[in-house]
């Protein structure tokens, strides 16, 4: 039996990970709305659990502190995954400069054909706020 650390064994750990696995993931899935990213969150979580398993003293709380890990692994990854979807574009980008039908779209978007695609009562609702 090999060790991982001072307090938790292999067979512990593999334990512990069957245990809370599909919990985190429905967690992670909940914060994220993605399985992938949801999966490596909760990856990410069980890879503390190895490296920090002699710093957790009550293993009582196990579950409180993987939760805290798991959310705090999922804020990362969507702070990491919106930094790169929201770099900023170069000064000179024209968006539809080279797409003539986007900007004829664009150019000819009135608020009333917009507003045809909701329901009834939405449409409703806004036509009588403006």
């Amino acid at each position: 039996m090999s060790k991982i650390s001072k307090n938790i064994n292999k067979d512990t750990f593999e334990k512990i990970v069957k245990k809370y696995e599909q919990q985190l993931l429905l967690i992670a899935k909940s914060r994220l709305r993605d399985s992938s990213m949801a999966k490596a969150a909760v990856q990410e979580t069980f890879i503390s659990l190895y490296v920090n398993a002699r710093k957790i003293k009550n293993y009582k709380k196990l579950k409180s502190w993987l939760v805290i890990v798991l959310i705090n692994n999922c804020n990362k990854i969507m702070r990491d995954f919106y930094k790169i979807k929201s770099e900023p574009l170069e000064k000179n980008t024209n968006l539809y400069e080279d797409n003539v039908e986007f900007k004829y779209l664009l150019d000819n978007i009135n608020f009333f054909n917009i507003i045809d695609f909701l329901d009834i009562d939405e449409r409703t609702i806004i036509k009588m706020f403006f």
